[in-house]
């Protein structure tokens, strides 16, 4: 049997350097969490036992409500991070943080030596709503039956 397509993985390599290049550069926050969303579907078309479990139907219920809602965290992390610009910011402004001035980095007021925006919250951004889009999109049938009732059967299931 046949686990790997290596055009794919040609493609994933590809991004993943000039994501990891833009990374350790500290440059282009936005474009490396681009680059590292197609390293990861192409990956994941590379690998066929991951191609397989990415396709996997859930059943309503409990998985598809994880779904929904990590669905709308992502998309709502990916507009705040790519199309607001707060991948220097804390997302939530949370009270008690560290030292005060939230930051908590050991310089006053919470400020951290480098200028430059912290890729990670770009990158988790942009494949975290890539990654759950298409899980949406193809789970969408698991998903309108548990909009459909299948909440108070998994919540009764909690319950019970």
């Amino acid at each position: 049997m046949k686990w790997v397509a290596w055009d794919p993985l040609a493609f994933a390599a590809v991004f993943g350097l000039i994501a990891a290049l833009l990374y350790f550069r500290e440059e282009a926050p936005r474009w490396c969490g681009f680059f590292a969303a197609a390293t990861v579907v192409f990956l994941t078309a590379g690998v066929l036992p991951l191609l397989r479990l990415a396709h996997h139907p859930l059943a309503p219920g409990l998985d598809a409500l994880i779904v929904m809602v990590g669905a709308v965290g992502a998309v709502l992390m990916f507009y705040l991070v790519v199309f607001k610009g707060h991948h220097a910011k804390p997302l939530l402004k949370l009270k008690g943080g560290q030292g005060g001035g939230g930051g908590g980095t050991g310089q006053p007021g919470g400020k951290s030596k480098s200028r430059k925006a912290p890729h990670h919250k770009a990158m988790l951004a942009t494949v975290g709503a890539m990654a759950f889009t298409f899980l949406l999109v193809s789970n969408w049938h698991a998903i309108a039956q548990t909009g459909q009732g299948g909440i108070s059967q998994t919540v009764h299931g909690f319950t019970s």
